[in-house]
């Protein structure tokens, strides 16, 4: 068989006892023709335009729920240590991303602007929170250190051993 540039696939056969030689050659008989495919092509330039902001709107609603659910879970992960009007303050501003997300017709700017909001709050909120879990940490750890001073060394004892097997009979 050969295909050529085309797709066109040639096949031959020749029985050797006989010395009869057939051949078929396969063409696609579908396909679109050439005012199709300038028509498809016109459509495609003239919808270029409204495919950018359709995808634009889609990295942003995409970006936005990442920070959503990222925000959340650091809410929960730190409550105890942030200050309650600043989580409450965080929450309003991830509900109202939330709701910008669920638009349908949300412009990509305004997600973005809102996400970006988000994220600048909760910078603020968790730096806070860091610092206050670093402080108890640091207190903890003073406090433990001076724990282990009162103790005292613990012994150790090295010991080497050596594996006995017993032969099997």
């Amino acid at each position: 068989f050969d295909i050529d540039a085309n797709g066109l696939v040639s096949v031959s056969a020749k029985d050797q006892a006989t010395g009869k030689a057939q051949s078929i050659r396969i063409q696609s008989s579908g396909g679109l023709a050439d005012s199709e495919i300038e028509k498809m092509v016109k459509e495609a330039e003239a919808n270029a335009e409204s495919d950018k902001l359709k995808r634009a709107a889609t990295e942003a609603r995409n970006a936005a729920e990442a920070i959503v659910f990222d925000t959340k879970k650091s809410l929960d992960e730190f409550k105890a240590t942030v200050v309650e009007a600043d989580a409450t303050a965080l929450s309003a501003l991830v509900g109202e991303l939330e709701a910008l997300i669920a638009q349908a017709d949300a412009d990509a700017q305004a997600i973005k602007d809102k996400s970006n909001e988000v994220q600048q709050k909760s910078l603020k909120v968790f730096e806070a929170a860091y610092k206050a879990n670093a402080a108890n940490a640091d207190a903890g750890a003073a406090a433990a250190g001076d724990a282990d001073a009162d103790k005292g060394k613990e012994s150790v004892a090295d010991a080497d051993f050596e594996e006995v097997k017993k032969d099997e009979k």
